[in-house]
């Protein structure tokens, strides 16, 4: 769905001590989804995708507002979520909602095998 496999979901539900999903629906069935997990003091926005054609339209917004109440009530102090420094959209859509770039606290970093 959306260029998530069934595989890499059920992985990202069960990266966390405990896991949320939601979809959004419109009349022609589901436009949308995120999984969020929560650790400890601290809440994760693990995925959120949205039918390209559904795009700009608040199935988003209210997905996220949706997975930061849940996170608030397992008690979570802090949420997390990472996109793509390109991500534009994705961008304004988390800073829209209070997201704060925190680009000089993590480092992504890759190491070849072969």
């Amino acid at each position: 769905m959306w260029g998530n496999t069934a595989t890499s979901l059920r992985d990202v539900r069960h990266a966390t001590p405990s896991s949320y999903a939601r979809v959004a629906r419109t009349d022609d069935g589901i436009v949308g989804f995120a999984i969020s997990g929560a650790a400890g003091v601290h809440g994760y926005l693990q995925r959120l995708a949205v039918d390209p054609t559904a795009r700009r339209r608040g199935a988003g917004h209210d997905l996220v507002l949706d997975a930061l109440e849940w996170m608030r009530r397992r008690g979570a102090a802090t949420a997390l979520v990472n996109t793509g420094v390109t991500n534009e959209a994705a961008l304004t859509l988390y800073r829209s909602i209070g997201f704060r770039d925190l680009t000089d606290e993590l480092v992504i970093a890759e190491r070849r095998l072969t």
